[in-house]
């Protein structure tokens, strides 16, 4: 997944780590995310702005040089 923009969305369950693990680049802007798993993904290349995770897995990411601003990972 490349240059995809999420915007406003209500994502439920999305197992973002089964996504190609080359080349991966996307945003969340406002977005609200419940139950995601980006289990070992290498984020470097994505941008998360305005918006909330809950119960979401992160596990074994790569998440330097991810974009973050005003978040909330409760």
């Amino acid at each position: 997944m490349q240059n995809t923009l999420f915007r406003n969305c209500k994502l439920v369950g999305l197992p973002f780590g089964e996504l190609s693990r080359f080349n991966l680049s996307f945003k969340l802007d406002n977005c609200h995310l419940l139950s995601s798993t980006f289990i070992g993904l290498d984020l470097k290349s994505c941008q998360f702005t305005d918006s909330l995770f809950r119960e979401s897995d992160f596990s074994n990411c790569n998440l330097k040089g991810l974009k973050l601003a005003d978040n909330n990972f409760s």
